[in-house]
């Protein structure tokens, strides 16, 4: 009926609209950060989905089991710049510990005036939302330059970051591919994918 159609509607449209808060948030901190000589900086952080290897073209090769290629993505939203982690999935998993050693890594890089970070990220609850997370968290305010971390989650179903925009490039330029038998081939390319390359690190223990 019609009343409930236009409950509905309005239910839809108000979702939408929450959902959009959240990219507007990403584009209004990062020129605000832009403006603040940077003492602010701003990241968004995701995984790629795997990326198998080999990739052979033979059709016997899809119902095997293959080894799969994580590539993690912290982007840079004042520099517009993408930072890919890559490791296999026989070196480590794709769960807190990953993600905090990647995202410590790009806080020690962080330029020396800056004294906030904007964090948006996704509702992946192995990845983002834990209890880890948030004690790590915790604990870079209290031992490094960051004096205020502020950490950004979308409505369900509204994750879309400047990462996906790096993954997009990545896909495209996949479809170039045939074949894939070794990881140097992917990290290939994954460099030729634009004209400012990516920064590849290789995840290594210490």
């Amino acid at each position: 009926d019609d009343k409930t159609a236009s409950q509905l509607k309005f239910n839809h449209e108000l979702h939408v609209g929450r959902g959009e808060v959240f990219y507007a948030q990403i584009d209004e901190q990062s020129q605000a950060a832009k403006a603040s000589n940077y003492h602010s900086q701003v990241i968004a952080k995701d995984f790629l989905k795997n990326l198998p290897l080999p990739v052979t073209g033979i059709g016997q090769e899809y119902p095997n089991r293959q080894l799969w290629l994580y590539n993690f993505c912290i982007h840079d939203c004042v520099n517009n710049d993408a930072t890919l982690y890559l490791y296999a999935e026989h070196y480590a998993g794709k769960g807190p510990n990953e993600v905090l050693s990647c995202l410590n890594d790009s806080v020690s890089k962080l330029p020396s005036p800056a004294r906030i970070l904007h964090i948006f990220a996704d509702n992946c609850f192995s990845q983002n939302k834990n209890k880890y997370t948030v004690a790590f968290l915790h604990s870079l305010v209290n031992s490094s330059q960051l004096t205020e971390l502020h950490l950004y989650f979308p409505m369900p179903g509204h994750s879309r970051m400047p990462c996906d925009r790096d993954f997009g490039r990545i896909e495209k330029k996949k479809m170039e591919e045939d074949r894939v038998l070794v990881p140097s081939t992917w990290v290939s390319l994954i460099r030729n994918v634009q004209k400012k390359p990516f920064t590849i690190c290789f995840l290594e223990h210490p």
